[in-house]
């Protein structure tokens, strides 16, 4: 048991010696591990930015394009209409304008969102809703 002692002793003296020399030889840190970086915390100067007025412009409006109604063509299965030299069906288009409607005497179009009647020769009556 006395030689258990003595070796617990003389480990503990070794550990010792050790560690007063480890803090005699330690080096000194040359930086902060745990601190932020200098390029993190750089924050350049914030100028405010001249944003131009926006230019207010009219909406262009359009004119329907010129088109004379030369016939009527009217049935069960599939009325047409002849448009200068082009024959249309309800759901055709003729030059932007959408045919959405035929009766005996007159074409019904859309055009840029309002609805405009010919007649058989005749010019629009007028604008719809």
């Amino acid at each position: 048991m006395f030689r258990v002692l003595l070796n617990s002793f003389a480990t503990m003296m070794l550990l010792a010696s050790f560690g007063s020399a480890a803090q005699e030889q330690s080096f000194p840190l040359n930086k902060n591990p745990f601190q932020q970086p200098d390029i993190l915390s750089y924050r350049p100067p914030i100028e405010p930015i001249a944003v131009p007025e926006p230019e207010v412009t009219e909406p262009v409006v359009r004119e329907p394009p010129e088109i004379e109604l030369k016939a009527v063509i009217v049935s069960q299965n599939q009325p047409m209409v002849q448009i200068n030299e082009s024959f249309l069906k309800i759901g055709d288009k003729y030059e932007d304008m959408r045919l959405i409607g035929i009766t005996e005497n007159n074409a019904l179009f859309r055009f840029d969102g309002k609805e405009y009647t010919y007649t058989i020769s005749d010019e629009p009556i007028g604008e719809g809703r």
